[in-house]
């Protein structure tokens, strides 16, 4: 249910694909570490404790740190998700006033891991006190594009080109003003949490695509120009992306054949 409302509250806010994503593991690692702190050999990803407890108190403590998380990051963006989250405790016979974190209670206990991971993570890198503002400086080299004007003269074509929509809008339809905005320039700042840096990169990708590069030409932009006119509804003929036949690529190519097995 606490992933339920997790979802909920990202349809419910800007999409911010890299911060949610930071959200969801942190809500989940403050669910395993309440869980890990009551099983007598789990370990904690961000905080070992241990403690004695039966099932029904482990879910308490589960529920606790879980409301403290979501609360956290996002009740201050629209205050109706802190009632949606509240209400949540109270229907659980649990009262959301109840915050401390001294203690060897089931609540204190999840609200005391909850916070402990959430104060680890302000200085990750996100800029979390900021709204996730870049904190690189970042600025596209390319003016915007306005789609209802033809043609499209960038200065430079292997960057980023931002968009100008007559009325811009997000894909959960929040209402915006201006170009687009880079998002999560920053995001390699941030300290990752499923990865190790080797040498400069985390994963080391290969140069970028070059419009200079005589396979632009030759092959990648005729294949996306196939592959978009095969998005025509008028089509009669069918196109199969089950992960059966798509997907399952090697790192760092589009070669996959798709899956034995559903994913």
């Amino acid at each position: 249910m606490w992933d339920e409302l997790a979802l909920n509250a990202i349809r419910s806010v800007l999409p911010q694909p890299a911060a949610h994503a930071r959200n969801l593991f942190h809500l989940s690692a403050a669910m395993y570490d309440t869980w890990a702190a009551f099983d007598p050999t789990a370990q904690g990803v961000f905080v070992q404790e241990t403690h004695q407890g039966t099932p029904a108190q482990v879910e308490l403590a589960l529920n606790r740190a879980a409301h403290r998380v979501l609360r956290a990051r996002y009740a201050g963006v629209v205050p109706a998700l802190g009632t949606c989250f509240d209400d949540r405790l109270r229907h659980l016979g649990l009262d959301p006033a109840d915050t401390g974190t001294q203690g060897d209670t089931p609540a204190a206990t999840g609200n005391r891991i909850a916070q402990a991971i959430l104060d680890a993570a302000r200085m990750d890198g996100a800029n979390e006190a900021q709204g996730y503002a870049d904190t690189t400086g970042y600025r596209a080299v390319n003016g915007p594009l306005r789609p209802e004007i033809p043609g499209a003269t960038p200065s430079n074509p292997d960057r980023w080109q931002p968009l100008l929509l007559k009325e811009p809008f997000t894909q959960n339809g929040i209402p915006l003003s201006g170009p687009q905005t880079f998002m999560g320039a920053q995001w390699g700042n941030v300290k990752p949490f499923a990865m190790t840096r080797n040498g400069r990169f985390y994963h080391d990708p290969g140069p970028v695509p070059s419009i200079s590069d005589p396979l632009m030409a030759a092959r990648w932009v005729p294949d996306l120009l196939r592959r978009q006119a095969q998005l025509d509804p008028a089509r009669p003929d069918m196109t199969d992306l089950s992960p059966a036949v798509t997907g399952n690529n090697p790192l760092g190519t589009n070669d996959g054949r798709g899956h034995p097995s559903t994913p």
